[in-house]
């Protein structure tokens, strides 16, 4: 896959333009944090990276809180919430990739060889 590409699949994969933003720093430095630098050149664990994006993005909206007036109420820390939701679901997503028969990868202890069995 392409930078360009796995840029644009992460970009999809974390709502990076919608409230809380990413930005194009963040973005890249994902990708060079969850690039797998085995086998071929232009690999990314991108599950792995879209979960660590969302959890930037509720970093960045920690703060809010919820509060009411005499004539509304406001659930403001809902988009935590929400964030920590899909950093959950990316992150217990298995991204496989394979080449030759059957290797794969597991980002908690990295590449697995079955091809002995």
């Amino acid at each position: 896959m392409l930078q360009t590409d796995a840029e644009a699949r992460l970009k999809m994969m974390t709502s990076w333009d919608v409230d809380p933003q990413l930005t194009q720093d963040e973005i890249d430095i994902l990708l060079t944090d969850w690039k797998v630098p085995f086998y071929t050149p232009d690999t990314w664990n991108l599950d792995s990276a879209a979960a660590a994006g969302w959890l930037v993005k509720a970093g960045k909206c920690a703060n809010r809180f919820n509060f009411s007036s005499d004539v509304n109420s406001f659930s403001r820390d809902q988009l935590y919430q929400h964030c920590i939701m899909q950093a959950k679901k990316y992150n217990n997503a298995m991204l496989t990739i394979e080449v030759g028969n059957r290797k794969t990868y597991d980002p908690v202890i990295g590449n697995v060889d079955y091809t002995n069995e």
